[in-house]
């Protein structure tokens, strides 16, 4: 025990001297420590402490944009909910929707590059999301013998000749689609392409041809022809349904039959036809319920001038569309209207955005000289009498057909007995619609038919010495289905819905009939017996989203959920800017009764008699509207024959203020006992 006690002594010197051997080491550490630390290592620490900074203040910022966009995108897709639970717009999806089914089934049914023109709008689209607006064209001779401007642009190599594949099926109807060669993809190669669409304004393909840069060969055609029939039926659906709120659903239907199986046929094409086409019947659905006197929205006057910018810049000729739409129907608004109209501010943005599209195209037309890149056999000593007389003998059969259904390249004839048929119909038609019509709805359409020859002069002759003979029926179709939809408008309120009826079964068996008819002519070739058995696969689908389409449509012609309390085909009655100046009525049957914005009744003069005479009966309550047709029809008392003593009722009445409670423009309001008795009841019937 004393030995281990001594030992500790020594143990402990022993670590005191190993401690002093090593202090030496430890002062020397202490001494490099204390010195300072080079340029480097501060650069480095600086970097370090600045990144760490950033990267802070990247992760707080980040945190807080995500926050924000979490609440955004809450607010929109609340909003969007919100609007989605409203009537009319879910219906606007549904009219889309059944739309855009009947407008891919004609994309599935006419083959790729098989629609007039297709290949070089194409083309263009592809040139156009590549950043080629403008081009410059160079002289070449055609290969059918004729000297041109070629405008070349670089695209995809699967462009590169695109005609070759399908030639040979264009223009031979006995041809079927399967001998054409399967759509090449280019390996993410490029080649020189040109195209007759060079330097046309470029809206509609940034639209569709950004598919052209992440997809190859038929997926990018495809892609590019869906999202031109989403583009034309969303304009479509707007215009259907802008009629229906204000006009009825059945009416907005029946309007449907001005667009023609070639009208849907260039929805599904890559092709600024078919946008120019819808975009003109949408503008034509928001003016038609002004020209029957409904008072329109800020939002409908702004939507109207937005729609003549885009239908402007669709295309080279298309404002001249526009502009003639405005002319015709605006016959229809009387002068104390316009004043009403041009004493809101939402009318002056409508003017100053029609202005600045009209102005726009136009500049654009003459910077980029689109008309350059037409080719054809140029007329250069052709006077006007020697083009018309051509127009006559040569074209005037294939224009005609080209409305209807003569698409493609003129490998879809019509039938001699369809040709003469649709003639004889249109010819009835516009009798019966001017024998209908009042005089300003008369004189509105007789303009609008006699300028769809002078506009055919005036634009064939403007490309007579560059493009030659080169008038197709469809150049007509923008301005044509608007003035079907306004010859509609007698009819409809003169027989309601058995004429409604009957327009919209025109309308449904020609585009299915045409479409079948198609089908047919694709899959075996038009001189081969047709067998429904042997028609191509993806047809049968087509045809039966046809007729999903068609059957939705129909649905909504029964159910009318579009039609409210306001809905009217002759909405004279709705207050104008919420003042005391209510759409006089027609000049010479008197004026109508209207209704102020404030509920406030507004007595004319007279109302107008069915067949010219004044009517001294008051304007009452009907029970029921006449055939079941507009729930909304204003109750107008009409003269039979023009006696004064004679009136019969449309429907009822469903107004504003005093006037939606049931009371009479002169008459009193009807007990509580009246208004609780069933319909066709008198006051001593059980």
């Amino acid at each position: 025990m004393k030995e281990t006690v001594e030992k500790a002594p020594s143990a402990l010197a022993e670590s005191s001297f190993a401690a002093g051997k090593g202090a030496p080491a430890f002062a020397e550490d202490s001494s490099s420590l204390g010195k300072e630390p080079s340029a480097a290592a501060k650069v480095g620490s600086a970097l370090a402490k600045a990144l760490s900074f950033f990267a802070r203040a990247l992760f707080f910022f980040a945190k807080a944009a995500a926050s924000l966009l979490a609440k955004s995108f809450s607010k929109v897709f609340a909003k969007a909910a919100s609007a989605f639970e409203r009537d009319s717009v879910r219906h606007f999806c549904l009219v889309w929707a059944a739309l855009f089914l009947m407008t891919v089934a004609w994309s599935f049914i006419i083959p790729i590059k098989g629609q007039a023109d297709e290949p070089a709008h194409a083309i263009q689209a592809a040139a156009v999301v590549r950043g080629q607006f403008i081009v410059e064209g160079h002289p070449d001779v055609h290969r059918f013998g004729f000297k041109y401007n070629r405008h070349d642009v670089e695209v995809p190599r699967e462009f590169k000749n695109v005609e070759e594949n399908t030639a040979c099926f264009v223009f031979f109807p006995e041809a079927p689609e399967k001998c054409a060669k399967p759509v090449p993809t280019s390996d993410g190669k490029t080649g020189i392409a040109s195209t007759t669409a060079a330097n046309y304004p470029p809206l509609y393909y940034m639209a569709v041809g950004w598919p052209t840069l992440f997809l190859e060969g038929a997926p990018s055609w495809y892609a590019m022809r869906f999202l031109s029939a989403l583009i034309c039926t969303g304009f479509t659906a707007l215009g259907i349904a802008a009629l229906a709120r204000k006009c009825g659903t059945r009416y907005a239907l029946a309007c449907t039959v001005g667009l023609t199986p070639t009208c849907l046929a260039f929805f599904a094409a890559i092709n600024p036809q078919g946008p120019e086409i819808a975009m003109c019947f949408a503008l034509a659905g928001f003016l038609i319920p002004v020209a029957v006197g409904h008072r329109p929205s800020d939002r409908s006057l702004i939507g109207a001038g937005v729609i003549v910018a885009l239908i402007a810049m669709s295309r080279p000729t298309a404002a001249l569309w526009a502009l003639g739409i405005v002319g015709m129907i605006g016959l229809l608004i009387r002068l104390e209207a316009w004043r009403s109209l041009m004493r809101r501010r939402a009318m002056w943005i409508c003017l100053g955005l029609s202005a600045a599209g009209c102005v726009g195209a136009l500049v654009w037309n003459h910077v980029a000289r689109p008309s350059d890149s037409v080719f054809g056999w140029a007329e250069k000593d052709a006077d006007l009498f020697e083009m018309i007389g051509k127009l006559r003998q040569r074209f005037v059969q294939p224009i005609w057909d080209g409305a209807f259904g003569y698409f493609g390249w003129s490998d879809n004839p019509v039938p001699g007995w369809l040709h003469v048929t649709s003639i004889v119909v249109c010819i009835v038609f516009v009798v019966v619609t001017l024998a209908l019509a009042r005089w300003r709805e008369r004189l509105a359409v007789t303009l609008g038919i006699l300028f769809v020859p002078l506009s055919t002069i005036a634009l064939q002759y403007a490309v007579l010495r560059t493009a030659g003979m080169m008038w197709q029926g469809r150049y007509n179709l923008p301005f044509v289905v608007a003035l079907v939809a306004l010859a509609v408008l007698p009819i409809a309120r003169r027989w309601g819905t058995p004429a409604n009826a009957i327009f919209f079964a025109v309308a449904s068996v020609a585009m299915f009939g045409w479409a079948f008819r198609v089908s047919w002519r694709y899959s075996l070739g038009i001189k081969v017996p047709w067998d429904f058995s042997k028609l191509s696969t993806d047809h049968y689908y087509a045809l039966a989203m046809m007729l999903v389409g068609i059957g939705i449509l129909w649905w909504l012609f029964v159910t009318r959920p579009f039609d409210g309390e306001l809905t009217s085909i002759d909405g004279g009655a709705e207050g104008w800017a919420g003042s005391a100046d209510g759409p006089a009525g027609e000049g010479s049957d008197g004026a109508a009764n209207g209704e102020g914005s404030d509920g406030g009744d507004l007595a004319g003069s007279g109302d107008r008699g069915s067949r010219g005479g004044d009517v001294s009966a008051p304007a009452g309550v009907g029970a029921a509207p006449v055939g079941g047709d507009m729930s909304g029809l204003i109750s107008r008392a009409r003269g039979l024959g023009g006696e004064a003593g004679s009136a019969r009722q449309e429907g009822p009445v469903w107004r504003k203020g005093s006037f939606a409670a049931g009371a009479s423009l002169q008459g009193p309001a009807p007990s509580a006992d009246e208004q609780a008795r069933p319909r066709g009841t008198s006051a001593g019937s059980s």
